[in-house]
């Protein structure tokens, strides 16, 4: 699953995934398709570790996030 958008100072952002990555696992499965990935993390609680696995310029890599809890309203640039 190619990367599209991401949240600025989301955890995967601050990590260091940027649009045009491809994100291939999650918790050491494969991740399939956007549903399944969004499915995945949406089943995760606020405060859990998980490891993602993705591409970015063609060279792999592995990174361990914490979960956050998804804000309810957007964050307005000033």
């Amino acid at each position: 699953m190619t990367v599209v958008n991401i949240m600025v100072k989301s955890p995967a952002y601050e990590a260091g995934v940027r649009p045009g990555d491809l994100i291939t696992g999650l918790a050491g499965d494969p991740v399939h398709n956007a549903q399944d990935l969004v499915a995945r993390v949406s089943a995760l609680k606020p405060g859990d570790s998980v490891e993602l696995a993705g591409r970015h310029a063609q060279q792999p890599y592995k990174i361990k996030l914490t979960v956050l809890e998804r804000p309810t309203r957007p964050v307005q640039q000033r």
